[in-house]
């Protein structure tokens, strides 16, 4: 039997760190349009609140040619939000 792990910390209302057993993730937006990164991939989601219409689409990482500047911008960005995120679990740990 496999035993599951996450845990979300939420700075203000639009950016959410997010911890789990398949590593550390990332998303921000506004109400109705949210972006995440994590280790499976982006994420886009969007929405028209209170009405249940919505519009979600994920990329995965290795979807990309892995020489692409794009791939290696979203790499790039994906290690900013993963040293962000230490740094923040760093800070509420020792905050707690």
């Amino acid at each position: 039997m496999g035993g599951n792990f996450r845990r979300t910390l939420n700075f203000g209302g639009s950016l959410r760190i997010n911890l789990s057993k398949r590593g550390i993730g990332a998303s921000g937006g506004v109400p109705g349009v949210r972006v995440g990164l994590g280790p499976r991939g982006k994420r886009l989601q969007m929405s028209i609140p209170g009405t249940g219409i919505s519009y979600r689409k994920d990329e995965g990482w290795a979807t990309q040619n892995s020489g692409s500047r794009v791939f290696q911008l979203g790499r790039l960005v994906q290690l900013g939000v993963l040293g962000a995120a230490g740094a923040g679990l760093i800070a509420w740990l020792l905050l707690s």
